[in-house]
């Protein structure tokens, strides 16, 4: 494992016990170690779509979704150990009448079940694999309400009697009054008999719903209100839920924002432009959004920088939690990713932390251009076209290495698609 970078601040626990959320954010300095994240060549995993999905199974098996458009079903990808190349998974009648196409987000148990969620406004389908998607049973919607949008999907408690997992979607309602609905299945997804909208998200919610997770009756998602990031949890399979700011300077774009969840440790990350120099930030909490520590900025955009992500996992040989990032950027400085113009060559940026987001590897570019001109935050007001959608995912292997989805337009020379990279070191 590569050496960790030289903490370039401290903090003492009497220390962090007086900092309030209410401070401004601080700057966490990053420092260099000898040999920083490395990847290796990236594989494609999609079709043209943009919005990739990534979940990986202990086994080290990799699945990846990506939405189609409406009028065709979203699709999703599996990778098996060993393998080169993905396959794409095959659903049954009568998956093919059902509609969907418009988002997708994937959810696995430990044991290979898999979750697969399909959004077609109206409501969402829902597919269930037993067998790390070679057969699927097809689940029931779980709204009727029309106007539904970017839902997550989460795993919570199995059932021993009955052999049915828990199952926790979130999504967004724009049916007035505008509201963020939580609901719930106690069969695997084959019925839903719990719907209600997060009590302190009616109305008002000028951005989107960001990644859903739980672990048993323990359920959390980040969203941003009012370009703020806040993040919102449940202890109880969603009876009741607490809300909690976790920004102070408002986010760079109406943005999607990764939710990790590794123990007791919850974090989330955003992009924030104060004083016309955007920076990536973020915020944890150790027990499980009780109290979070005051955000800190854990890198510096060189030009202007659009969707970041954050995944987080427990390494049992450092006894540490390793909490990754990634986002997009190029070096063409502008106000907003809209503003960058057609000549502007975007990357993948990556970040990590090897002591659970205390300390920071200095930021890399991690493929090489993979979009060429303006990236639209605007969703369906885009008139452009959406270029690579509204977010980026990754995840970390049981090899505490990090896996990277995303949208491709250059590289891959038939524009365009989405690409899975894999860290080395």
């Amino acid at each position: 494992m590569r050496a960790r970078p030289k903490s370039s601040i401290s903090r003492s626990a009497a220390a962090i016990a007086t900092l309030a959320i209410a401070l401004p954010a601080i700057l966490l300095s990053t420092s260099s170690s000898a040999a920083g994240p490395t990847f290796g060549s990236p594989i494609k995993a999609g079709n043209r779509g943009f919005e990739q999905g990534i979940n990986m199974l202990p086994d080290g098996t990799i699945f990846v979704d990506e939405p189609a458009g409406l009028g065709a079903h979203s699709n999703a990808w599996r990778l098996d150990p060993g393998a080169t190349s993905y396959t794409k998974l095959v659903f049954p009648t009568p998956w093919g009448r059902l509609p969907g196409g418009g988002d997708s987000d994937i959810a696995l148990t430990p044991d290979g079940r898999v979750y697969f969620l399909d959004l077609w406004v109206g409501s969402n389908s829902i597919a269930v694999s037993e067998d790390r998607g070679e057969t699927w049973t097809i689940g029931t919607p779980f709204t009727t309400l029309p106007l539904t949008d970017r839902q997550w999907i989460a795993v919570g408690e199995r059932d021993e009697s009955t052999g049915k997992d828990t199952v926790y979607v979130v999504y967004q309602q724009f049916s007035p009054p505008n509201w963020v609905m939580f609901s719930r299945s106690r069969d695997g997804g084959l019925t839903w008999d719990y719907h209600r909208p997060a009590p302190f998200l009616t109305g008002g919610v000028s951005g989107s719903t960001g990644k859903l997770v739980a672990d048993g009756d323990f359920v959390a998602f980040s969203y941003d209100q009012n370009r703020l990031t806040h993040v919102a949890t449940s202890p109880d399979a969603g009876e009741t839920w607490e809300s909690k700011p976790v920004s102070i300077l408002p986010n760079a774009d109406r943005t999607i924002t990764g939710t990790a969840l590794s123990g007791q440790h919850l974090s989330t990350a955003w992009l924030t432009n104060p004083s016309g120099t955007q920076q990536l930030q973020f915020a944890r909490s150790t027990d499980r959004g009780g109290i979070w520590d005051p955000a800190v900025t854990i890198a510096d955009v060189e030009g202007t920088a659009v969707f970041s992500w954050v995944t987080s996992r427990y390494d049992p040989d450092t006894q540490e939690t390793k909490v990754a990032a990634a986002w997009y950027e190029t070096p063409v400085d502008a106000l907003q990713p809209d503003d960058v113009g057609s000549a502007a060559i975007w990357t993948v940026k990556y970040v990590e932390s090897l002591d659970g987001g205390l300390t920071w590897s200095d930021p890399v570019a991690v493929t090489d251009g993979v979009r060429r001109g303006i990236i639209c935050t605007r969703g369906l007001d885009c008139s452009t076209g959406r270029e690579v959608g509204d977010f980026i995912t990754l995840t970390i292997g049981p090899d505490m290495m990090s896996r990277i989805a995303y949208h491709d337009g250059i590289a891959d020379g038939s524009c365009c698609g989405g690409m899975v990279v894999t860290q080395t070191s």
